[in-house]
């Protein structure tokens, strides 16, 4: 990161710890600073993750599938995996769409329930 970008961080995060302690002033300072500094953390990782993931050609709501489908034993439902990352089905359809095009996720029909559809990840997605 440049000395610009960081020095626009700084002044980024001091206006919203102005802001904060001004609205709530029943806040100490400590308690502000620490709320701050753990956003801070998890935007500096989150921009970690997603230049890491640009090599992948991946968004981290993608390696969140990824993960989940890697970590179970059985294949999962839309329902269960827009469950499981707290997020609609609308959302997980079109993250498992550019998946599966891909070659990194498959679809395959539920045994039990033929309006359903199974996600496993593909030996190519493993």
């Amino acid at each position: 990161m440049s000395i610009p970008e960081r020095e626009h961080l700084q002044e980024h995060y001091r206006k919203r710890f102005e802001y904060i302690s001004k609205k709530y002033p029943a806040f100490e300072p400590k308690t502000v600073a620490v709320h701050l500094g753990v956003i801070r953390t998890s935007d500096m990782l989150w921009r970690v993750l997603k230049k890491h993931l640009r090599k992948f050609d991946l968004t981290p709501p993608a390696l969140a599938v990824m993960i989940m489908l890697d970590s179970g034993e059985t294949a999962m439902t839309m329902t269960e995996i827009s469950r499981e990352l707290a997020v609609t089905q609308a959302n997980i359809t079109g993250i498992v769409d550019t998946l599966e095009k891909r070659g990194l996720v498959e679809r395959t029909p539920d045994p039990e329930d033929r309006r359903v559809f199974r996600i496993a990840i593909t030996k190519e997605g493993d």
